[in-house]
C-alpha cells in the first residue's frame, strides 16, 4: 500500500486506488469464510514514508475483516524508529495487532502463532532460525517475510530454507516478500509454506499475483488446505512480438483486441524483429490503439527495416543519397560479406530506417 506506481504513468493514481479496492476484497472474503483469524506477513506498506492517512485506511479495512488480524512488518515496513507502526490508529482497532516481538502469540482455533519480525530493509541472516515448535497438539503457524532460497528475487535479504516448515515443525509457514503465489512441499511432499503473493498485482512479469490465500488445518500434524481466491483487478499484461513476415503487426492487433477490457488492463508491447515499409502506418495505428484502448499502455520497439524490403529507396533522386541507401541495404542483410570492418548488420540497419525516417520527413 502507497506504491508510487511510476511504471504506470498517468495511471499511477488508478493502480493506487486499485490496492485499497483489492484490501476490501481480501476483507470480504475474511467474512464470507468467518476465518478465524487473519494474517499479513510483511510489507503490507511500499515503506515508513507513507502517508499516515493511508495507514489509518489500511487499519480501517483491517479492522473490518470481523476477526483477529495479526500483522509482521517486512523488510519494506521494517519495524524502526518512527515507523508506520508507530502510529496511533494501530491502538483504535482492537482486533488488528502489530506483532512486535519474536514470542509465540496464541490466537483462536488452537493456533499458535511464531512472528519472525523484520527490524531493518536489509537483513542476511534467516529470520525463521528462532523457531522450534513443540508438540503439544496445538497448530503452528510460522508467520515469516523473506526469500525462500533458489528463488531468484531481486531483494534476496532475510533467507529462508527450503526445508523450513520440516525444520521450525510448523504446520504452516505463511510467507510474505514474492508477489505471486508459490507453495513448497516439505519431505512427506506436502504443501506446508507458501508465499499468499499480493492482494494485487504491482507489475508487469509477475507470476500469480492479486490473490489471498484461506488455509484451513484441522489438527497439528494435518495437511493444511490452501485455497487461492483472486483478490486483484487489475491486468499487468506483457506481450512480446517478433515481427518476421508481412502482415505480423496485423496478427500483433489480433492478439491487443483479444485482451478484451482495455479499463482494468495495464499493458507493454514489447516488439523486436523487422519492419517492412508498407507496414509502417499500420505499426503507427497499432501504438495508438496501445496507448489509448487501455488504463496504461505502452510500445516498446527494437525493430529494425527489413533488409530486403528496399522499395522505397526507388523513390530516391539519383545521387549520394540514393547510393548510401543501397548500400546500407546491402551491409544490412545478415548474408553479405563485404561488409566494411566496424559495421555490423544491426548498425547498418538502423542507420537505413534512420535515413527512411529522414527522407520521409524531406517529402
Amino acid at each position: 500500500m502507497g506504491m508510487r506506481a511510476a511504471h504506470a504513468g498517468a495511471s499511477a493514481d488508478a493502480v493506487r486506488a486499485a490496492r485499497i479496492d483489492a484490501a476490501e476484497r481480501v476483507a470480504a472474503v475474511a467474512r464470507s469464510r468467518a476465518v478465524d483469524f487473519m494474517v499479513l506477513c510483511g510489507d503490507t506498506f511500499e515503506d515508513n514514508q507513507v502517508d499516515r492517512a493511508l495507514v489509518a485506511r489500511v487499519v480501517e479495512v483491517l479492522a473490518s475483516c470481523r476477526c483477529p488480524v495479526y500483522v509482521i512488518p517486512g523488510n519494506h515496513d521494517a519495524l524502526v524508529a518512527g515507523s508506520v507502526w508507530s502510529d496511533a490508529s494501530w491502538s483504535r482497532a482492537p482486533t488488528v495487532r502489530v506483532l512486535r516481538e519474536e514470542s509465540p502469540v496464541d490466537a483462536p482455533g488452537g493456533a499458535t502463532l511464531w512472528p519472525c519480525i523484520a527490524k531493518a530493509r536489509h537483513d542476511e541472516r534467516d529470520p525463521t532460525a528462532w523457531v522450534r515448535a513443540p508438540s503439544d497438539g496445538r497448530v503452528h503457524v510460522v508467520l515469516a517475510h523473506g526469500t525462500v532460497e533458489s528463488v531468484h528475487f531481486e531483494e534476496p535479504w532475510y533467507p529462508i530454507a527450503r526445508d523450513c516448515a520440516d525444520r521450525t515443525r510448523a504446520d504452516y509457514v505463511a510467507l510474505g516478500h514474492f508477489h505471486g503465489y508459490t507453495g513448497y512441499a516439505s519431505g512427506d511432499g506436502a504443501v506446508r509454506m507458501a508465499y499468499s503473493g499480493t492482494h494485487e498485482p504491482t507489475r508487469f512479469g509477475e507470476r500469480d499475483p492479486g490473490q489471498a490465500l484461506v488455509v484451513s488445518v484441522a489438527r497439528s500434524g494435518d495437511v493444511p488446505a490452501i485455497e487461492p481466491v483472486v483478490t486483484g483487478a487489475l491486468r499487468w499484461v506483457l506481450l512480446e512480438a517478433s515481427l518476421q513476415e508481412l502482415g505480423d503487426v496485423g496478427r500483433v492487433r489480433e492478439r491487443v483486441e483479444a485482451l478484451g477490457d482495455g479499463a482494468k488492463t495495464l499493458l507493454r508491447l514489447k516488439l523486436d524483429g523487422y519492419l517492412r515499409v508498407d507496414e509502417q502506418e499500420a505499426l503507427v495505428t497499432l501504438a495508438e490503439r496501445v496507448r489509448a484502448g487501455f488504463l496504461f499502455g505502452r510500445v516498446e520497439s527494437t525493430l529494425r527495416p527489413a533488409p530486403t524490403d528496399t522499395a522505397w529507396t526507388r523513390s530516391l533522386p539519383v545521387g549520394p543519397v540514393l547510393d548510401c541507401a543501397q548500400r546500407l541495404a546491402r551491409w544490412a542483410d545478415p548474408s553479405c560479406v563485404d561488409r566494411p570492418e566496424g559495421v555490423s548488420a544491426d548498425v547498418a540497419a538502423r542507420a537505413l530506417l534512420e535515413l527512411y525516417v529522414m527522407a520521409s520527413a524531406g517529402d
